[in-house]
């Protein structure tokens, strides 16, 4: 029987213009203790006009990053949404970080 699941958790992001501020998200997500468990990172760029691209890909964690040419929020969660493979759905904001070590794996 084939799943249709391919990891254990999505983590979506969506961002605009965050450059300042998501180091300490992208840092508290490489810093997760997963054990066995597979996560998949998602940020949909929401027309960013700053540097937040280029932050997430030099940070080092490996993540889709789509790009969602049109203003808001939800869209750009709806977007990450279409893309995820996992069984359950974790939504965050560019802004946030985690600051327990399993709280991806304990949630």
């Amino acid at each position: 029987m084939q799943t249709l699941f391919q990891c254990d958790v999505s983590v979506i992001v969506p961002v605009y213009n965050l450059e300042h501020y998501i180091t300490p998200l992208i840092n508290s997500l490489l810093s997760q203790i997963l054990g066995d468990y597979h996560v998949e990172y998602i940020f949909v760029l929401n027309n960013c006009t700053d540097k937040s691209e280029e932050v997430i890909r030099e940070s080092g964690i490996e993540a889709t990053i789509l790009k969602c040419d049109k203003q808001g929020c939800g869209l750009a969660r709806n977007m990450g949404f279409e893309y995820s493979h996992g069984r359950y759905i974790w939504f965050m904001d560019g802004d946030d970080y985690l600051t327990e070590r399993t709280a991806i794996k304990d949630a």
